[in-house]
């Protein structure tokens, strides 16, 4: 009789421990009130640590002790999977409560073009988080940035916090160049020319009249080279900003001490990005993203989990270019040219310092990233942008956990979670 109530006692404490280990494994999707605080904000280790478990490397080394990077701005180029970039930095700062620079007026958030040395920039700015709307005194401090912006760096200093690290990418020319071609329209300043003016155009060595939707991507691209200074004018005249993506974009977005007229200029091309290697702390390569943002993640002693993305604005069906027409754009393009391969080669040099865990901790990183695009994203009907240009739809699966909802979610959503978050500040957050 002792035997069996003994026996039952075991049994019954084994079951208690049984259901405490469950409980303490088992995933909770979703996140609490108490994971918020009217003034701080969400949580961010501790939602992190419910949905994703501890901060984790590849390996079972104890990670060494690092500070972790919170205020990055990220200077936005066009055409260098700067949109999955920005959800990506958007998402970081969301979590960490961060203070974004925004331009109030602007679409997205974004400055584009506009020269910040010229322009009145605190009036366009959203207040950062704790702060009035006018008391330009206290608009310092900001965390991050994400949006479209030139690189003024003694401008942003003088908003950013301490220690602010600046972040861009890169691509290369024939590839970024194709890409804003297709999305920028440019194909249309060449119809309008030859609606206007019976142009020709010349394909294959031989004159093709009029140039219309039957010309293939490959005969606009080859037009618009023969002769680049007619189509950008008539970009300028007809006051379309886009005309700045039309020759050596990224350089114009990052090297704003260079004029136009300067660009042809290589020996003073190369002195500009001498200067901005120093002021850059990090380049994302487009051709090595995952291995760009590895990289990083040492560098600013992230996370994995900081790092994962779901690809945006992607294109369903890219225009293969001969290698004829590829020269054509890098010559053409030859400061952007200069630009990629000084933090292309930049890159590499990092990724040999990263040490002998690098291709380990790549392959823990493209794991995970085949399990989120698994677990957290759909993919919708694809969104049509102009001629033949395509772009998936990516968008979160129904029912999924807040960090599911905020790695999917398209920049819409990332952009409008941060910003209305800043600028509703007596509002409480919604977690959607």
């Amino acid at each position: 009789m002792r035997s069996r109530r003994n026996n039952l006692v075991v049994f019954g404490f084994m079951m208690i421990i049984s259901i405490l280990v469950i409980i303490s494994v088992a995933p909770t999707h979703r996140i609490g009130f108490g994971d918020y605080h009217p003034d701080r904000g969400y949580n961010y280790s501790t939602i992190r640590r419910r949905l994703l478990g501890p901060r984790s490397s590849s390996s079972n080394r104890p990670i060494s002790h690092c500070d972790v990077i919170k205020q990055v701005v990220y200077i936005k180029t066009h055409k260098t999977g700067s949109t999955t970039l920005e959800t990506l930095f958007n998402r970081f700062g969301f979590y960490h409560n961060s203070s974004f620079i925004f331009n109030k007026h602007g679409a997205l958030g974004h400055f584009e073009s506009m020269d910040l040395r010229e322009a009145d920039v605190i009036k366009h700015l959203l207040p950062p988080l704790g702060v009035e709307e006018g008391d330009y005194d206290k608009y310092r401090n900001y965390d991050t940035s994400t949006i479209h912006v030139r690189f003024y760096r003694d401008v942003f200093d003088r908003f950013m916090a301490n220690d602010t690290r600046y972040v861009s990418s890169v691509r290369k020319p024939a590839d970024q160049w194709e890409s804003a071609f297709n999305q920028f329209g440019f194909r249309k300043v060449i119809a309008k020319l030859a609606d206007a003016n019976n142009h020709t155009i010349i394909v294959n060595g031989s004159l093709k009249l009029p140039f219309d939707k039957n010309n293939s991507t490959l005969d606009a691209i080859n037009e618009f080279l023969r002769q680049p200074e007619i189509y950008i004018d008539a970009l300028k005249k007809w006051g379309n900003v886009i005309w700045h993506f039309s020759h050596n974009d990224q350089t114009f977005d990052l090297c704003t001490d260079l004029e136009s007229t300067q660009l042809y200029n290589e020996t003073l091309v190369n002195r500009t990005l001498d200067r901005l290697v120093d002021e850059l702390d990090f380049v994302i390569v487009n051709e090595y993203f995952d291995e760009s943002l590895v990289v990083m993640k040492k560098a600013f002693c992230w996370d994995f989990t900081d790092i994962l993305y779901v690809p945006q604005n992607k294109r369903v069906v890219k225009d293969l270019l001969p290698e004829a027409t590829r020269a054509k754009i890098r010559a053409f393009n030859r400061a952007d040219t200069l630009l990629h391969q000084r933090f292309n080669e930049s890159l590499w040099k990092k990724i040999k310092a990263y040490g002998p865990d690098f291709e380990k901790d790549l392959d823990h990183f493209r794991q995970m990233l085949v399990d989120v695009k698994s677990e957290c994203s759909d993919e919708g009907e694809t969104i049509h942008k102009g001629q033949s240009y395509q772009i998936l739809n990516i968008r979160p699966k129904k029912n999924s956990t807040l960090f599911c909802h905020l790695l999917a979610e398209n920049i819409i959503g990332s952009f409008n979670r941060v910003y209305q978050r800043q600028k509703n500040q007596d509002l409480k957050q919604s977690i959607g």
